[in-house]
């Protein structure tokens, strides 16, 4: 006898449903060139190369946003989706870095072996790493990757290797003119758009696998993975060879963009970065790296600036100066990324996620289920949409919720925040036709919910700690 309460959506809602956001946002940066270049009114290939129009420059913005968000998708796949600490990303983006450029010009190599060369190089040094997590776990295993990206980055800067490495300056070239940032920057936007995508999708195909769920075991319990029967230190080092493969790409886009080489690219900061925008987006999440990482790029654009102009409007309080960020940008983008966690404590896409999934429950318990009981017939409306048989929905419906309103907000107070926080924004934003105003109220309610939210999260650990 089939079980009708395993229905699901038709097939092209589903298929619609799981991937519309993906495809928008696909169009999005497909025509984003010519939409900067309509709303600055300037071109979007100028005829000579020397000419930086605006919608070149934020060609060259999106391209560093696409380069940050590749090295993210590796960085999330070994932290956020293995559980691998890592302090020494940067080494693959290094590794990608100098092996385009030494091999271009020092040794005249082909722009396309050069790349085959450095993604071998990438993956050889991700197989070490992977050894090395055969005997070391947890804060050694990081301390490992550390030390290892360390060495790397002291030997890029001793006098020994300037004949190869150019020391402290680095090395300068020129990479092919059909890619070339100065001359064909839109074409250089399609191919980091490309690789951007290849990368996103390959880690969200992984993550959908069996070999994702297994991935997935290992952060969470290793001992019972290996207890089941699976091989953890296989699927480790599979998760390690595609994050280094993917870091080491990002490091070849970099180089390309920039022309030239340097110790930079070897340093902590590189795995600071998509450290910081996995945390902004949203730890073993697939968009939250992503997000996280344009955010971060986009807002240093945005504030490293000698007059800056600072509007805060939050309804019921407004502030308005200009300041010189150009030397303190990094303060005010480290003060905003410690006030953002401590609101916003599992990122953007996990707190929206967590946001979305409550309010579906508080619209099924306290309307959905209420207009069912009283109008049947839309049960048998919504099946196509929401995949649950009318039988199954008005029987839900008959069932009277556990708690009331106002007894579920007091028991679920972060569900009750969140869900009134981004209703409230959202109709505030409609009702004005204006995302300004939506924002601002979004930031205002989060403003004054930050106590309580730093409350109900203590309350949350300590139950965790006394069950």
């Amino acid at each position: 006898m089939t079980d009708n309460r395993l229905g699901r959506r038709h097939p092209l809602v589903q298929t619609f449903y799981d991937n519309w956001p993906y495809v928008l946002v696909l169009i999005l940066l497909w025509r984003f060139p010519y939409i900067v270049a309509n709303i600055t009114h300037s071109d979007v290939a100028p005829d000579s190369p020397r000419i930086v129009s605006e919608a070149k420059f934020w060609q060259g913005v999106m391209i560093e946003v696409f380069t940050l968000g590749v090295l993210a998708i590796s960085y999330n796949l070994m932290f956020g989706f293995t559980g691998l600490i890592s302090f020494g990303h940067g080494v693959f983006f290094g590794t990608g870095v100098y092996s385009v450029a030494i091999l271009v010009s020092e040794y005249q190599q082909s722009f396309e072996k050069s790349i085959l060369i450095a993604l071998a190089l990438g993956v050889i040094i991700a197989l070490i790493w992977a050894m090395a997590a055969f005997r070391l776990k947890g804060v050694y295993f990081a301390m490992f990757t550390l030390a290892f990206a360390q060495i790397f980055y002291e030997l890029s800067r001793l006098t020994l290797f300037k004949f190869l490495t150019g020391g402290d300056d680095g090395i300068t070239w020129t990479a092919p003119d059909w890619i070339n940032a100065v001359r064909n920057r839109l074409t250089l936007y399609y191919v980091a758009l490309a690789v951007f995508v290849f990368a996103f999708m390959l880690v969200r195909r992984l993550m959908n696998s069996p070999s994702g769920k297994v991935l997935v075991a290992l952060r969470d319990n290793p001992v019972r993975a290996e207890t089941l029967g699976f091989n953890i230190y296989l699927y480790r080092t599979l998760s390690i060879v595609v994050s280094g493969f993917l870091a080491t790409l990002a490091g070849i886009m970099h180089t390309v963009n920039f022309r030239q080489a340097e110790p930079t690219t070897l340093s902590l900061g590189r795995t600071v970065d998509p450290l910081i925008g996995s945390l902004i987006g949203g730890i073993g999440t697939n968009p939250g790296p992503v997000l996280g990482a344009s955010l971060l790029r986009i807002g240093e654009q945005f504030l490293r600036k000698d007059d800056l102009q600072v509007d805060f409007n939050f309804i019921i309080y407004r502030y308005t100066t200009t300041i010189d960020a150009e030397k303190y940008w990094s303060v005010g983008l480290g003060i905003a990324f410690i006030l953002f966690v401590l609101v916003v404590p599992y990122g953007l896409v996990g707190s929206l996620n967590k946001t979305w999934i409550e309010i579906r429950r508080w619209l099924r318990k306290y309307l959905y289920n209420p207009l069912i009981k009283k109008y049947p017939i839309v049960a048998t409306w919504a099946e196509p949409f929401t995949g649950e048989p009318p039988e199954v929905a008005k029987a839900l419906a008959n069932i009277p919720p556990e708690l009331d309103l106002k007894e579920w907000a007091l028991a679920y107070p972060f569900a009750a925040m969140n869900s009134s926080t981004a209703i409230i924004a959202v109709l505030m934003g409609f009702v004005a036709w204006s995302w300004r105003v939506g924002v601002s109220w979004l930031l205002f309610l989060l403003l004054i919910s930050a106590p309580v939210r730093m409350v109900a999260l203590e309350r949350r650990f300590q139950k965790r700690r006394q069950g």
